[in-house]
């Protein structure tokens, strides 16, 4: 008689100091975000159900996630007269505080612009008195990461408003940033996120209506940083430069699939959309730049000083600059890689209409359209002092006054290209023929 044979194996697992992450619940389990963060483990998740947290937070170099349970339309973390530190240990002053500041140099200072803070204290002096610091305190930032933060730092799906140090400070860390909001903060640089050393991966993202009132860049600043940014929104900022990004000292960050809209420089500042500054040359894939107004030249885009980025598939749109270069301004050897981009109806007040090369820039501008830009004089480019860009496979048609001048040892050469009226300058194969856009 056949027995089926049945074996049994048992498997032994062993647990003991195995550690399991946690989800801590604010305000189920804590009644602040900052209270969960201080309680939470590395590979804890902090979800944060709908409402308004007046407070700033530190992640204190956990590898932890801080996440709302339903986005940022309904999820705030709103730093509305927290100020530098928000302790009162800081050099500002703190609002509705006590009526004396902390440092009696910030009092008097306020005190001449405002003589009735001498007499009452209250949020508008204090609100003051946090513009004229210099340097703000330790803790910075609606939200910070300052204690070496990785890529396992994520803050997922808030919106962060009311800021006066910045919605979001980063200094030599690289967390991990998405689904968020950044609107309505200010700061002296970096109204929207301010990155010192620091490369975060910023993903789906707003920055809007934020200000940096001194030091540039109103919705992201980067200082010898180089986050990755991507399909992000940058509109209606206004800085001193750079009022949608400002990089700066060698930051180069990857760029994609963002918009820099209605952006505004303030006085004579540069790069109403962006500026690169000091050997900064992001890379910069289908974005656009469009209604961008710079009140300095390059209404989309400024870049200075040795900062040559390479810009593929973007299109530049109705930018406006008081100054000259309406969608792109080059000054002091730079050479930028301009690709299969767009350039129509940007405006510059004096010369370059789409492009202004100035000082020994050479951009090499390939597959690109010019149409319906104006300027004073070159409403497609205009290059001066010894800026020689070469063109290749593009169209210049409907610029206003001319495609392409050069001036002042400037030689452009023109290669494979439709331009209206023709062009004898170096090159060849070029012809003179209604695109029919």
């Amino acid at each position: 008689m056949f027995k089926p044979c049945c074996t049994v194996a048992v498997v032994c697992v062993t647990l003991s100091g195995t550690a399991f992450a946690d989800i801590i619940n604010v305000p189920g389990d804590y009644r602040t975000i900052q209270e969960a963060i201080d309680a939470a483990m590395d590979g804890d998740e902090v979800e944060v159900h709908p409402g308004t947290y007046f407070e700033t937070i530190d992640f204190l170099g956990k590898a932890i996630t801080v996440r709302s349970s339903n986005g940022p339309a309904v999820t705030i973390i709103d730093a509305s007269g927290i100020l530098c530190g928000g302790d009162g240990n800081s050099d500002c002053c703190v609002a509705n505080g006590t009526p004396d500041c902390d440092d009696p140099e910030c009092e008097a200072n306020v005190c001449e612009i405002n003589p009735a803070c001498c007499l009452a204290w209250d949020e508008l002096c204090a609100q003051i008195a946090n513009k004229l610091c210099a340097v703000c305190s330790e803790k910075q930032g609606a939200v910070s990461c300052i204690n070496g933060e990785g890529s396992t730092t994520i803050l997922d799906g808030f919106t962060i408003t009311g800021a006066i140090c910045s919605g979001m400070y980063n200094n030599n860390t690289n967390p991990t940033v998405t689904n968020c909001t950044f609107s309505g903060n200010t700061a002296f640089g970096g109204g929207g996120m301010y990155n010192v050393s620091s490369s975060p991966t910023v993903t789906n993202c707003t920055f809007s209506g934020n200000t940096a009132f001194g030091g540039g860049g109103g919705g992201m600043y980067n200082d010898f940083s180089s986050p990755t940014v991507t399909n992000c929104t940058f509109d209606d900022n206004t800085a001193s430069a750079g009022a949608g990004m400002f990089n700066f000292d060698t930051s180069s960050p990857a760029i994609s699939h963002c918009q820099f809209i209605n952006n505004t420089t303030s006085g004579n500042g540069a790069g109403g959309g962006m500026i690169n500054s000091t050997n900064s040359s992001p890379t910069i894939s289908d974005c656009t730049f469009s209604g961008n107004f710079g009140g300095g030249p390059g209404g989309g885009m400024g870049n200075g000083f040795g900062s040559s980025p390479i810009v593929t598939n973007c299109t530049f749109n109705n930018n406006t600059t008081a100054f000259s270069g309406g969608g792109i301004f080059n000054f002091t050897d730079c050479s930028p890689n301009v690709t299969n981009c767009i350039f129509t109806q940007n405006t510059a007040t004096f010369l370059g209409g789409g492009i202004y090369n100035l000082l020994n820039s050479n951009p090499v501008v390939t597959n690109c359209s010019f149409s319906a830009n104006s300027a004073i004089d070159a409403g497609g480019i205009y290059n001066l002092l010894n800026s020689s860009p070469m063109v290749s496979n593009c169209i210049f048609w409907d610029d206003s006054p001319a495609e392409i001048v050069d001036a002042d040892g400037s030689i452009s050469t023109v290669r494979y290209t439709d331009i209206q009226g023709g062009w004898t300058g170096a090159g060849s194969n070029n012809i003179d023929a209604d695109p029919l856009f």
